[in-house]
């Protein structure tokens, strides 16, 4: 039995192990909404304060952003305005001010801006006036960057005139952020994929739970359609969770299935060996196809070929 003498250690350990549950969860416990995060780079960015460069910060200046956009927020306070009365500037106008609380924007600043989505139609643009955060949280392994920002308004009414130097976009599905231009493909790729499964979901079974023509079962279709599945299975990755992952083959089969990896696949060019499981016999059996069999003139030899575009798409499947 451990003594005292283990305390601290036991102490540090749980501390460690509070921090990395607040990594794990926090995109699970988030209540709040998404806005589109204009980060300033210093790296990329000038400032002379002999030239007066920040007199004007968002126009006259070289002060560079990169945009984040779907940026998450663990907690925005509601917006409040207050009519202010400025006779020597604009007169009587509306100020407001609220905070904002973020945990994916490494490196937060003063001058940020942050924009709203939908529903809200007013066009505000907020700029950072000030920030906290746990400074020792930071500096912990794991680390947790967690910042309440102070938000007031921006003194601009657009942003296209900004200087734009990368864009982002967070991946709710990796809980992180990727190019604009990787998001598109991911986009493009989930059009994909859904569009291969729109049709293969007409030959799944509800009573077996698995991808069947007739009282064929074929295995290579029902084993891409697994790998698929576990590809996406973790988390946020669940974003193909109305298409069934077909227990039924797998309770066929004891759960233990005839490829070990998506690799040991048998689509190549000049393999003409594939396998249905025959649901009346309780056997499996060869069935003849080709990947060259684009035009199928069977249901089951459709199945194939839709299995096939399946491992070319998700997986950018070679025949090397």
């Amino acid at each position: 039995m451990q003594s005292a003498l283990y305390d601290p250690q036991i102490v540090q350990t749980y501390h460690t192990e509070y921090l990395r549950l607040i990594n794990y969860y926090m995109n699970t416990k988030r209540p709040s909404t998404f806005v589109r995060y204009f980060n300033i780079d210093i790296d990329h960015s000038t400032y002379d304060d002999k030239l007066d460069a920040t007199y004007d910060l968002y126009h006259v200046s070289d002060i560079k952003f990169n945009i984040y956009d779907f940026t998450p927020s663990y907690y925005l306070a509601p917006v409040l305005n207050a009519a202010v009365n400025t006779p020597d500037m604009g007169g009587q106008t509306m100020e407001a001010t609220s905070s904002i609380v973020t945990y994916s924007i490494e490196y937060p600043r003063i001058h940020d801006l942050v924009m709203f989505y939908g529903p809200i139609r007013s066009g505000e643009i907020f700029r950072v006036s000030g920030l906290r955060t746990p400074v020792n949280a930071i500096h912990s392994d794991p680390s947790v960057r967690w910042f309440e920002l102070e938000l007031e308004y921006a003194p601009i009414t657009q942003t296209d005139k900004l200087k734009i130097l990368n864009h982002f976009v967070y991946d709710l599905t990796d809980e992180k952020y990727i190019t604009y231009q990787e998001y598109k493909n991911f986009e493009a790729l989930v059009t994909s994929c859904e569009s291969i499964f729109n049709e293969l979901i007409n030959y799944y079974d509800s009573y077996y739970d698995l991808y069947k023509v007739d009282q064929y079962a074929p295995v290579e279709v029902n084993e891409v359609i697994i790998f698929f599945k576990k590809l996406y299975a973790a988390k946020y990755k669940r974003i193909f969770e109305k298409y069934s992952l077909p227990y039924g083959y797998l309770d066929k089969l004891n759960f233990e299935q005839q490829y070990q990896n998506i690799r040991s696949l048998p689509y190549v060019m000049g393999n003409y060996t594939y396998h249905v499981y025959n649901l009346t016999t309780n056997q499996i059996e060869e069935y003849e196809w080709s990947i060259t069999h684009t035009n199928p003139e069977t249901d089951l030899a459709r199945l194939f070929l839709l299995s096939y575009r399946l491992l070319q798409t998700a997986f950018n499947w070679s025949l090397t």
